[in-house]
């Protein structure tokens, strides 16, 4: 059995206090991430706009200590599953019959539910970032709420500094709007915290946009306070967004556009038996299992923990 690479999405989940109390709120669990398990286990599927998804296979998590940082990793394998209607012709004497069957189109899902990131397997027949970002909020949202009283939001991790390339290589920038989660339990910029937790408290809202507008193209974005809440949506808690000019050609440039990748190690036969526990192998597949299950599993977290400290650095 040998692996490869293939590149994820990189997404973070954030977990923001409802304020009306439901009637028995359940307590976070000690890894607040995990409150993710119980919208993803048992291959739960749900309905949005006519169309039905799935979480599939998350059933086990790896764990693992890094020694460099000293980082717990708690990880979750599974896939995210849309639900296609396919036309499907067979052939029989004298005739071609129509039938309508179900086509299942997966993609590979990684939680680290210690940094409540999200790691998804890129896949044009899929959709985009923001499709995905969606399609993960939709799916983890309800059973959140109604369990620990948290609503969930997922956006995606945009590559840090392409803010300030984009604002330094257009000479006329027309809009900039931001758009912030309300605190989240992670420590990220603690000044934007700060002011989102206050007017948090005056509010209850759950997210907070800024918008700044210039007709003339002549829009000014100094570093204070921009770069706080700049660092704030770096970290996974929101979206920015630029309208510029481009060579004569106004055009939107926005976080989601610009969201880190990850290469991370998959394989087809591992992946089959993480997600499949009626999987049937013999004695020396079994055995060969087990080697690149463990290979993948420690070459999977020395990944994720790398990626997470880079980011950190």
């Amino acid at each position: 059995m040998r692996t490869s690479e293939s590149k994820f999405y990189v997404f973070r989940y954030s977990l923001v206090k409802e304020q009306q109390e439901t009637l028995i709120p359940v307590n976070l669990p000690t890894i607040k991430g995990d409150a993710i398990k119980v919208a993803v286990t048992d291959d739960r599927e749900w309905m949005d706009k006519n169309v039905k998804f799935s979480f599939v296979g998350f059933s086990d998590s790896i764990r693992r200590e890094s020694k460099e940082t000293n980082k717990r990793s708690s990880i979750l394998i599974g896939k995210l599953a849309r639900l296609k209607k396919t036309n499907v012709g067979e052939k029989i004497p004298g005739d071609i019959v129509n039938s309508v069957e179900d086509d299942w189109i997966p993609v590979i899902v990684i939680f680290d539910t210690v940094e409540q990131l999200i790691f998804v397997q890129k896949s044009s027949k899929f959709g985009d970032v923001k499709y995905i970002a969606k399609k993960l909020q939709k799916g983890l949202f309800d059973p959140i709420l109604l369990n620990y009283n948290y609503r969930v939001f997922v956006e995606p991790i945009p590559v840090k500094g392409e803010f300030w390339h984009a604002v330094n290589k257009y000479n006329r920038i027309y809009e900039l709007n931001l758009t912030l989660i309300s605190p989240n339990i992670l420590e990220t910029n603690k000044k934007a915290r700060s002011a989102l937790e206050a007017l948090h408290s005056l509010y209850s809202q759950d997210k907070t946009e800024i918008k700044m507008k210039s007709e003339s193209g002549n829009l000014k974005i100094p570093e204070l306070p921009t770069e706080d809440y700049v660092e704030y949506i770096e970290e996974g808690e929101g979206e920015w967004k630029l309208k510029v000019n481009d060579n004569g050609v106004r055009k939107i440039i926005s976080s989601a556009s610009l969201t880190e990748t990850i290469e991370l190690p998959v394989h087809k036969n591992v992946n089959e038996v993480l997600l499949n526990s009626q999987y049937e192998l013999d004695v020396q597949e079994v055995q060969d299992y087990d080697n690149v299950q463990s290979r993948v599993a420690t070459k999977l977290t020395d990944r994720i923990l790398d990626f997470i400290k880079r980011r950190h650095d």
